[in-house]
């Protein structure tokens, strides 16, 4: 049953503020939040404390990092270049940044922003090669990408999420005008729109006068979230609940930007083989019951932000938090849900275990390198998509994950003929047919002997061996500006999946060993933004083996 929107603004703030109440605590990091309708604001306030360390609370005016949030600013600078003539976007982006690699084909700024360009995410390549824990120098992801020599997939054919399209088109923003990134945000988006508490902060280590400290949650306390890569037009902004309520104000009546280019942000990418996703430029359409929410979440590491609004009701809502462990994804939500009420279409039903058993299972698309789960939550199922869980929900026969670009669709092939443990998965309107996994045999674990030795990815770069220590085997990787240490779990012939061995991240990723007839020839390793990464076999006397070397300064998860 839809439940009654709640008109009386007194009524309402009491029911956010009831919303809120978990995070309204003087002793942990929390959030802020704005809610507007038509222009009119009605709720504004801050929870928790902007800094664990000096107990300083959090306001509405708190600046925060505001993650991929900032791509929406991206698109639209380069959308300006576009108005002006100084930028075609559907060119080859070599045009303007020759530096960039000559691939099969053409990489164009349209793809870069709707993520369709097959580009490799420097992001993902570095917690591949370092775990998320190494520091990168100024300049490294762009020079990152120019080492690339394969992409994910042809451009324009599918998308994959990928910061580093976002780094490139930082790039072209500073070429083509003579400006850095941030003097050309402030120039012609922040001043012009008052947004005067928004701007770039490349470095987490660089201090800012109103800015919260980041939180990642650690046991029973916190400690201080840091991302150690530069960021730009991939998610480097800070900004305020304040501000971004103008930002999506300003989308109603835009006065920068034509209206061209406003459509074109709004519009859904189309690929090539017909069907459509639901990323823009920048802007990401969601359905929700009945109404479509439009913007843009962002994440860092120890930090969260949503910038939503509900155009066919003029709802706005801008949510901000200095910590990872909050849903802010489901609370905007709430707010719509309080707010509209029942305007609202009902909630589609949960996907039961009791209902949907069938599909529960282990999954793998070796081409694509993806590998994701049906588990059961309780008693729902859930989408685990290699460590990353989302709920699951019922339509019709299939089951549903609202992803954070789009429904990802689960469906039982059609037909006597397909085999009955196979799941076909339907993203932005592409279908691939996944393999149900079974218990892997005892003997694949004898058999990995063959796989022990050196392994060279000239495009990460970074070298890596696979070695066995007490009965245990460990994939090592050995990148430019750190290494990292995997444990290996067999899942079928040739496929193993791989996770951290310290625990300190849940993704798992996929090894696929490649053979020369019944030699093994190389690797390719496989995560949610990156597929078929080579690793060519290296020569027993290229160099010693470091075997148990790897071990040193690591620590084991719990098993």
């Amino acid at each position: 049953m839809n439940e009654m929107p709640v008109s009386d603004p007194a009524a309402l703030q009491a029911r956010l503020d009831e919303l809120f109440a978990p995070q309204n605590r003087g002793d942990a990091p929390g959030l802020t939040v704005a809610v507007a309708r038509q222009g009119r604001m009605l709720y504004r306030r801050g929870f928790g404390l902007a800094s664990i360390e000096h107990g300083v609370a959090n306001r509405p005016a708190t600046r925060m990092r505001i993650g991929s949030t900032t791509k929406q600013f991206t698109c639209l600078s380069v959308l300006l270049l576009a108005e002006e003539g100084r930028l075609d976007l559907d060119a080859d982006v070599r045009a303007v940044l020759p530096e960039m690699p000559r691939f099969t084909a053409p990489l164009t700024a349209r793809q870069l922003m709707q993520h369709s360009s097959g580009l490799r995410c420097h992001l993902d390549l570095w917690m591949l090669a370092t775990g998320s824990k190494a520091r990168l120098p100024d300049g490294e992801p762009y020079a990152q990408l120019l080492r690339l020599r394969e992409l994910n997939f042809a451009p324009g054919e599918r998308m994959i999420y990928c910061n580093g399209g976002y780094v490139v088109l930082a790039q072209l923003i500073e070429r083509l005008s003579g400006l850095s990134l941030g003097a050309f945000f402030e120039r012609r988006i922040f001043k012009p729109l008052r947004m005067l508490d928004t701007e770039l902060l490349p470095r987490d280590g660089q201090l800012l006068p109103g800015c919260a400290g980041l939180h990642v949650r650690a046991g029973d306390g916190y400690v201080r979230g840091q991302i150690p890569l530069p960021m730009s037009g991939d998610g480097g902004l800070v900004s305020t609940v304040d501000d971004l309520l103008i930002w999506l104000r300003h989308m109603d009546a835009p006065v920068i930007g034509s209206a061209r280019s406003w459509a074109a942000m709004r519009a859904p990418t189309r690929f090539t083989g017909g069907t459509e996703g639901d990323y823009g430029l920048g802007l990401i359409r969601r359905p929700y019951r009945g109404v479509t929410l439009l913007g843009h979440a962002g994440a860092v590491i120890g930090g969260l932000a949503e910038c939503v609004k509900v155009p066919e009701h003029g709802l706005d809502i801008a949510l901000l938090a200095n910590r990872s462990d909050v849903p802010t994804a489901e609370l905007v939500k709430r707010i719509v849900d309080l707010v509209l009420g029942e305007r609202l279409a009902p909630p589609p039903p949960r996907a039961t275990v009791a209902g949907s058993a069938a599909f529960e299972g282990l999954y793998c698309h070796a081409y694509s390198g993806q590998l994701l789960g049906v588990v059961a939550s309780g008693e729902h199922l859930a989408a685990d998509f290699a460590g990353l869980k989302l709920p699951l929900w019922q339509r019709g026969d299939d089951l549903v994950a609202a992803g954070s670009v789009g429904d990802v669709v689960f469906r039982r092939p059609a037909g006597a003929a397909d085999a009955p443990g196979d799941l076909d998965v339907i993203e932005c309107g592409i279908a691939q047919r996944f393999r149900r996994l079974g218990a892997a045999p005892d003997a694949l674990s004898a058999g990995a002997a063959a796989l022990a030795g050196r392994y060279r990815s000239a495009e990460l770069p970074a070298e890596a061996e696979i070695f066995e220590v007490d009965g245990r085997w460990l994939l090592g990787v050995q990148a430019r500006h750190g290494r990292t240490l995997y444990a290996m779990t067999p899942l079928d012939v040739d496929l193993w999946s791989i996770a951290l061995a310290d625990g300190s991240l849940p993704y798992r990723q996929l090894l696929t060993v490649a053979r020369d007839g019944a030699q093994v020839s190389g690797l390719q390793l496989s995560s949610l933004r990156t597929r078929r990464l080579a690793f060519a076999r290296v020569g027993a006397d290229a160099a010693p083996c470091l075997g148990r070397g790897w071990l040193e300064g690591f620590t084991f998860a719990p098993a």
